[in-house]
C-alpha cells in the first residue's frame, strides 16, 4: 500500500482546494453567458395574418407550441428580412382574445403588413 506523508498529504489538499473553485466558477460563468445570449436573441414566433387599422389590430399566425403571454411585446419586420435595430414595421402588445393557430395583438406603434415577420 501506498500511504503519503502528512506533508505530502496536506500539499496534495491544498492544491486541490486552490484549483476547484476555479473550475466551478468556469462552468457557472459559461452557463450565465449562454442563458444571457438565449435571452438577448430575438425568435420568430410567427407571421402577420391579418391587419385591421381601423381597429388598430392584427391577427397572428403563431408557429406550433409556442403561445406568447397576454401583454408581451413583439416586433415585426418585413417578410424575408432579418431583424435589425431601426427596421421594424411595427410593435405590437399580444391581447386575450385567441384561437388557434392565431393570436390577436394590438398595435402600438407603426403598422404591420400581411406576411410580416412576428418576433419576441
Amino acid at each position: 500500500m501506498f500511504f503519503l506523508s502528512r506533508r505530502a498529504s496536506t500539499v496534495w489538499l491544498i492544491g486541490v482546494l486552490l484549483v476547484a473553485p476555479g473550475c466551478a466558477g468556469k462552468r457557472k460563468s459559461e452557463a450565465k453567458a449562454a442563458a444571457t445570449k438565449a435571452a438577448v436573441a430575438p425568435r420568430e414566433i410567427g407571421k402577420i395574418a391579418l391587419v385591421n387599422p381601423e381597429f388598430g389590430f392584427a391577427l397572428i399566425d403563431v408557429d406550433m407550441g409556442f403561445a406568447p403571454r397576454l401583454g408581451t411585446a413583439l416586433k415585426t419586420f418585413p417578410h424575408g428580412a432579418e431583424p435589425a435595430p431601426n427596421a421594424e414595421t411595427s410593435i405590437l402588445t399580444v391581447s386575450r382574445e385567441r384561437r388557434p393557430p392565431f393570436i390577436a395583438v394590438d398595435v402600438v406603434r407603426g403598422l404591420p403588413q400581411k406576411g410580416d415577420a412576428v418576433f419576441q
